[in-house]
């Protein structure tokens, strides 16, 4: 059986593809065509990538990449990081760009991936904020429902407002699904939304509840 090999896989107009490892080019290309197209590989074109054989299967690391003339937009501030390693400012001055690698990220500096690393703490405690509070309004306003965890909150900014929360819960009677009580940050009142097949058991429920309280 044939070792697994390096290939670059390129859309021919943008250059928009990535490194693949297969035994064979038109797997590869393939591969590439699907991920970064709609699977059709007219248009696209896998070459050798030797240097990055040593990889496989893969993934071949992005600081590697770059030394083979490719580039990336850095994960945090977004400058696009070439084997130049140097970048301009808001004034036009070149700075020098000391590359790092972090999980799946790549980022100009230790400093900048340090700076995501923190707005994205920040965004997460927004969050999380958020879904403990709308929680305790769906468990104040409806008592007897289940959460069920499966909750979502999003905040686009470290200081901006929440976007959009949710959360989902069951409730006696339910057979199709959990229902949802959403915050959307559109001016309107938060929204409630219960499977179609299980409206009857949610009027049941809610009105169980009105004659609990009087």
């Amino acid at each position: 059986m044939s070792a697994l090999k390096a290939y670059a896989v390129q859309e021919d107009c943008e250059n928009t593809g990535g490194i693949y490892f297969a035994k064979h080019q038109i797997t590869a290309l393939k591969h590439g065509a699907s991920e970064y197209g709609d699977g059709d590989i007219n248009g696209w074109t896998a070459r050798r990538a030797p240097w990055a054989d040593q990889y496989a299967p893969g993934p071949c690391p992005k600081l590697v990449m770059i030394e083979n003339g490719w580039w990336w937009e850095c994960f945090g501030c977004g400058v696009i990081i070439n084997d130049q390693y140097e970048a301009y400012d808001e004034n036009g001055d070149t700075r020098e760009l000391s590359p790092v690698e972090h999980g799946t990220g790549v980022y100009c500096c230790e400093e900048c991936y340090l700076q995501e690393q923190t707005r994205e703490a920040r965004i997460k405690a927004r969050e999380a904020e958020a879904i403990e509070w709308l929680a305790l309004e769906v468990l104040s306003r409806y008592p007897g429902v289940t959460l069920t965890g499966d909750h979502h909150a999003f905040c686009p900014t470290e200081g901006g407002g929440i976007r959009q929360c949710m959360i989902a819960f069951k409730f006696p009677g339910a057979q199709i699904g959990p229902a949802h009580y959403r915050y959307n940050d559109d001016g309107k009142e938060c929204g409630l939304f219960v499977p179609y097949g299980d409206h009857d058991a949610w009027r049941e429920f809610v009105t169980g509840q009105t004659e609990a309280k009087k």
